[in-house]
């Protein structure tokens, strides 16, 4: 299997990009006719002070952040736990 390159990766995300924010938008629009028991569902509902609901944009670049910082917090979590145990000498002293 071959990796792909910066190039075509580059030229690939846009759409995919696209279709992350059509996916999470056809969700909104599921969880605005039925609302259920999560997060997506919830920000939906969700208003400000004002009563304005997010628009399609600023739903999407939240759930985007969301998947994000998981994603990072897994990976450094996971990474950092891998750490050869000498590494941590003193930790439990």
């Amino acid at each position: 299997m071959t990796r792909p390159t910066t190039s075509t990766r580059s030229s690939r995300s846009p759409g995919t990009i696209c279709e992350f924010h059509r996916f999470i938008l056809d969700r909104a629009e599921d969880y605005r006719r039925s609302p259920a028991d999560n997060m997506l569902s919830d920000l939906v509902r969700a208003r400000d002070a004002d009563g304005r609901a997010l628009d399609d944009r600023e739903l999407a670049s939240i759930v985007l952040i969301i998947l994000v910082a998981g994603n990072d917090t897994t990976t450094a979590t996971l990474s950092t736990g891998m750490l050869p145990p000498d590494h941590h000498a003193g930790a439990g002293r």
